[in-house]
């Protein structure tokens, strides 16, 4: 991994690089900053492992991956309902519940 990264993604079991691509940087970009997932193959891919998502200077582009007029942000938890509204970027030390709590809103 390089070392200016900024972003990090956790791989879950079943990523692939085209998964985490799909939340919007390059396969390019995936693989030079993280050259030990195997090049193209992705072979050194491994769950539960993170990987570069952004380096220092790297703006990611919001999307309206939810058709619904709002900006989406990239990175996003997969399966997100897609009619969301408003985002909330999670920090170190969050959790559901604090989150929940912040957002007024109940875990479920």
């Amino acid at each position: 991994m390089v070392s200016n990264c900024d972003a990090f993604l956790k791989v879950a079991k079943g990523d692939s690089c085209d998964s985490i691509t799909a939340n919007g940087i390059s396969v390019d970009q995936l693989h030079a900053w993280n050259p030990a997932i195997g090049g193209t193959s992705c072979n050194g891919l491994w769950a539960n492992a993170y990987v570069c998502v952004s380096i220092i200077g790297h703006t990611l582009t919001p999307t309206n991956a939810a058709g619904n007029g709002i900006a989406t942000p990239t990175l996003i938890q997969d399966n997100m309902t897609r009619s969301c509204r408003a985002f909330y970027k999670a920090v170190s030390g969050d959790t559901h519940d604090s989150i929940a709590r912040r957002a007024g809103i109940t875990t479920a």
